[in-house]
């Protein structure tokens, strides 16, 4: 049978409309859903990444806001006790004793007690819900047993007042003898508020070389008492040999040789980083010359935690009898609480017998100069500790870091890498 050319070309439409169709349903159609699919998919990563931002935004609000909820608590708690002990209870009645030359033949500690103490949650809804917060606090008692004369016994009182921390006078006898001498009893409290403060300051600090043996505290010369105390004892040495036994060995990618890094032990202490150097702009360089050139500059490359470290150049361009460089804090770091020690990780790019160290000030304004190390000449990463001296007086700012040169005929210039200052608190 022979199609005409009508019919020839009516079913040559018809079969270019089915391979359109066929073309359309089984290879545009499944494109075009998967387009759709994949839009779907990046309006979705859209979102994911907008909740991402405002969540890594949140995180630093909330970490400022926490910064300043304990700078406040501290400024609040700065006179309470946050914690004590029978041990340091004896010490500090014994350092009244010996200044003011009351005798304290013996003292007896009742038990310890929890009183509750309840605060008004809002004073405009006390008629209406009286809300009421329980705090319980813990309190030590110490019943003292004293003999001595009159301006004596005066004199301890007035050291218990003007003590930088509240010590409650419960009860108190006193009558006097034939011998000129008044006896009697004073019953003090201290309360803590341990349960409300997370770092718990010590009044007194024990050298970790003392052991537990403390010396009679009823001596006229108390060696251990924190106001009391010299610098004999060089707690340099203790602190580079548990550095040295806590050190490993890893790979510096950069240089592809061993880089030795400080292996950090948590056991009995608290860390709290409070400056990670993400931001420059945060300090500034200065020397005690004008003419000393340096900068400070961001590495995002070589750091220890977060994003950088700080880079630190400097060149003192001529021999002087002393060149130090500071890297001042532009508002100075209050340390919150009493700190054992504080911690920097420093990594030498050039080596040098230059000494590091930090610029803190205390209560009367008096600056100290602690020193991390007197030389810069490893490899790597390293992390320096160094001890606050227990004879400062509360409350404590970190002012900034020096580098100092005290020997001109070394090389003049140089430059070293500095992240994660930590404050080290005792459990």
């Amino acid at each position: 049978m022979k199609l005409s050319k009508r019919e020839i070309m009516s079913l040559s439409i018809l079969a270019l409309i089915l391979v359109s169709i066929g073309i359309y349903k089984f290879i545009i159609q499944p494109q075009e859903e998967q387009f759709q699919f994949l839009k779907n998919q990046r309006d979705i990563k859209k979102s994911q990444l907008l909740r991402f931002k405002k969540e890594v935004s949140l995180e630093s609000k909330l970490y400022a806001e926490t910064l300043k909820l304990e700078e406040q608590i501290y400024s609040k708690s700065k006179n309470l006790f946050t914690s004590i002990t029978q041990e340091e209870i004896i010490l500090l009645v014994d350092e009244f004793s010996v200044s003011t030359k009351l005798k304290i033949p013996s003292i007896t500690f009742p038990e310890t007690r929890i009183e509750s103490m309840l605060q008004k949650k809002d004073k405009e809804d006390e008629n209406k819900n009286d809300k009421e917060k329980e705090l319980d606090l813990k309190v030590y008692s110490a019943d003292l047993k004293y003999e001595g004369y009159y301006y004596s016994l005066l004199d301890f009182l007035k050291k218990i007042s003007g003590y930088d921390r509240k010590i409650i006078i419960k009860d108190m006898n006193i009558y006097k003898d034939d011998d000129g001498y008044i006896r009697g009893n004073i019953m003090l409290d201290f309360y803590t508020i341990e349960n409300i403060i997370e770092v718990k300051e010590s009044i007194y600090t024990w050298k970790a070389n003392m052991g537990s043996i403390v010396g009679d505290p009823f001596l006229e010369f108390n060696d251990y008492i924190i106001s009391k105390q010299s610098k004999e004892i060089a707690s340099e040495e203790i602190i580079e040999s548990k550095m040295e036994s806590s050190l490993t060995s890893t790979i510096d990618k950069m240089n592809n040789r061993p880089m030795p890094e400080y292996k950090r032990n948590n056991e009995h202490l608290v860390r709290r980083t409070v400056l990670g150097f993400e931001n420059k702009n945060d300090m500034f360089f200065e020397g005690n010359d004008k003419k000393i050139y340096g900068e400070i500059t961001l590495d995002k490359n070589r750091k220890i935690e977060g994003e950088s470290s700080l880079n630190i150049s400097y060149n003192f361009l001529e021999g002087r009898e002393r060149n130090t460089v500071n890297i001042s804090i532009n508002n100075n770091i209050p340390i919150l609480g009493q700190a054992y020690g504080m911690e920097l990780s420093v990594y030498p790019i050039d080596k040098s017998n230059c000494s590091i160290g930090v610029i803190i000030k205390d209560k009367e304004s008096k600056n100290y100069k602690l020193s991390l190390t007197d030389h810069l000449n490893w490899d790597g990463w390293r992390a320096l500790t160094i001890e606050i001296p227990m004879e400062i007086r509360y409350p404590v700012e970190i002012e900034g870091l020096y580098i100092e040169n005290l020997d001109s005929s070394e090389r003049l210039s140089g430059k070293l890498l500095i992240d994660n200052m930590e404050l080290l608190y005792l459990k």
